[in-house]
């Protein structure tokens, strides 16, 4: 290699390292929210979740309904729709 090779390497390393320096600290949360998202919540202090057309509901609501109707076990059969491209 010769010298402009190696100094544009190191230049593009150094400037790389340079921007993600800079930007580190608006990409990053800050200890308390990282600690309160690591700390689990009962369902009924959560907040009621909108669901758009359904209205809100609350967390408790939404645990029960899953309990009484869980989803649909999917089946190999289920797994491997057969799919058909359509080219020219």
């Amino acid at each position: 290699m010769d010298r402009s090779s190696i100094i544009f390497c190191i230049g593009s390393v150094l400037f790389c390292l340079g921007i993600a320096i800079f930007t580190f600290p608006a990409a990053s949360v800050s200890r308390e929210t990282l600690t309160n998202a690591n700390t689990p919540m009962d369902a009924e202090k959560m907040q009621d979740i909108d669901l758009g057309d359904f209205g809100k509901v609350t967390v408790l609501e939404m645990l029960n309904y899953y309990l009484e109707n869980p989803p649909a076990k999917t089946t190999v059969e289920s797994e491997l729709k057969e799919t058909h491209f359509q080219g020219c």
